[in-house]
This record gives structure tokens, sequence and C-alpha cells, in this order.
């Protein structure tokens, strides 16, 4: 398969994306595609955006806390390596990445 030219000049995305799928279809780019012919699975009312993701780590066979924002990530490989060095949680079961458990009454004065 080759590269994809760019889009001609005057002419819209709109009109240009349907070209290239009708070009695909012709030369068979969507023949024996798995799941062809059969029904979408139902989703009942779940929210279909997070069906999706939830499939896609699943297939892609991904952990969910790759799908994290980095800050949230690194605090959580934080406490999680705190734990593993023999480290406990702090008051309330509470662990902050830095080592040191702090409830609000901690930070009042600050």
């Amino acid at each position: 398969m080759g590269v994809t030219e760019r889009k001609p000049a005057g002419t819209s995305f709109t009109s240009w994306i349907d070209q290239q799928i009708e070009e695909a279809a012709k030369r068979g780019a969507f023949d024996d595609l798995p799941g062809a012919g059969k029904p979408l699975p139902a989703r009942g009312d779940e929210d279909a955006g997070q069906a999706w993701l939830r499939d896609y780590v699943r297939r892609e066979g991904m952990a969910a806390e790759e799908l994290l924002p980095a800050p949230l990530r690194l605090r959580k490989e934080a406490e999680l390596a705190h734990l593993r060095a023999g480290g406990g949680c702090g008051r309330d079961g509470l662990q902050m990445a830095g080592g040191s458990a702090r409830g609000a009454g901690d930070r009042a004065g600050r």
C-alpha cells in the first residue's frame, strides 16, 4: 500500500475523504475485515466512549495506568515504589508520594 497523496487544493476535506474511501473500497481494502456482516455488540446504557476505551485497553493488553496523565502516573509509581521498599501507610491510610502522610489539619497552618 502506497502513501496517500495530499488533498488537492480547492477540494473540501469531506469530498476528498469520501473519494479516498470509495477508491479503497474499489481496491478491496475493506474486504474480509474481522466482524464483517455481524451486528455491532450491544452496549446497553454504558457510555460509548468509556466502553470503547475499556475494549481498547483490553484488546491492546495495556494497563489502565498507562492512560493516566503523567503527574498522576508518576505519583502512583512513587507510592508503589515506597510501599515495595517497606514503607507503610500513614494516618487515615493515606500515603503521600513524598513519604509523609498529611491530613488537612497538618496543612492548615501553612
